[in-house]
């Protein structure tokens, strides 16, 4: 299970702080932590067979993360693009929030099923796409943890991380 808990607390001078797990198939080849040849001003994992990441960051404050959303019922449309090209996107993008817009609008529905995390020093947004679901919102300021269902979720592996960092904050 993808994990991820952030602490959001907007106009400080740290206002995203985010620790995650990714979890994915052993023998899927990826790239570590590094600046990215084509964008010297990003830095993030890759995903070496099917292009783009699950956690980078932009030069400037722009982070964008990614945990997949299992959901049997989500009929994937044929030839859907990988999940991780939207974490690049959101890094090369010049209006975040127009893009976000469109994919919650529907550009979004190619996709498998998917959580996106997008922050700038002053916003986060979580895009969401399940079958039943396709939304967008602002995540409002606190400790949060998300994986692979809504913001949230109360599952015990998820409640554990999130209290762990928030004892750690503490």
């Amino acid at each position: 299970m993808c994990l991820i808990t952030f602490a959001w607390q907007p106009s400080t001078s740290m206002p995203l702080r985010l620790i995650g797990n990714r979890d994915e198939f052993h023998a899927r080849p990826t790239a570590p932590l590094g600046y990215w040849e084509a964008s010297a001003d990003v830095a993030g994992g890759r995903d070496l067979e099917a292009g783009g990441s699950w956690l980078a960051a932009k030069r400037g404050g722009v982070v964008a993360a990614l945990t997949n959303v299992r959901d049997p019922q989500l009929v994937v449309p044929p030839g859907a693009p990988s999940r991780g090209e939207l974490v690049a996107d959101a890094l090369k993008c010049n209006d975040i929030d127009e893009w976000l817009t469109a994919l919650s609008q529907g550009d979004a529905l190619r996709y498998a099923g998917f959580n996106l995390l997008v922050a700038t020093p002053q916003r986060l947004w979580l895009l969401h796409r399940s079958q039943e679901h396709l939304t967008l919102n602002e995540v409002p300021p606190g400790v949060h943890g998300l994986s692979n269902a809504n913001l949230n979720s109360p599952w015990p592996k998820l409640l554990h991380v999130r209290s762990a960092l928030e004892s750690a904050l503490e």
